[in-house]
């Protein structure tokens, strides 16, 4: 049985990590960061677990258009990074960046923390 992912509200950003990374995961991050009233309009950054990636390129177009309903267009959000450290991660993960490119903030896609916080935080 899946966990649920553990969001943590920071100052800057909103820190998501994932113990297991398939639809139903991300879809759970989604729908608990969108109802926390503390995370309206912050940046986050998703940490992928270090476990098989359990997502498709039909999964990956629906939390596409589940997330394209849900967030309105002038949300303050602006970046969402993804921390990738395994190749196929990296490789799903660019993948729904590529598909997301229409979404109201952008991802972007990176193998080292650090990096991935710069970015967030920078204005």
């Amino acid at each position: 049985m899946n966990s649920e992912p553990n969001v943590i509200v920071k100052d800057d950003y909103i820190l998501v990590e994932f113990m297991e990374v398939d639809y139903w995961q991300i879809w759970d991050a989604i729908r608990l960061v969108r109802n926390s009233p503390e995370s309206y309009g912050k940046n986050e950054i998703w940490i992928f677990g270090k476990g098989p990636i359990g997502l498709t390129d039909v999964s990956l177009h629906k939390l596409n258009d589940f997330i394209k309903e849900i967030y309105p267009k002038g949300l303050n959000k602006s970046k969402t990074a993804i921390v990738a450290d395994k190749d196929e991660q990296s490789v799903i993960a660019s993948l729904f960046s590529q598909i997301a490119g229409e979404l109201p903030f952008e991802i972007k896609v990176f193998s080292d923390f650090r990096d991935a916080k710069e970015w967030i935080i920078k204005i």
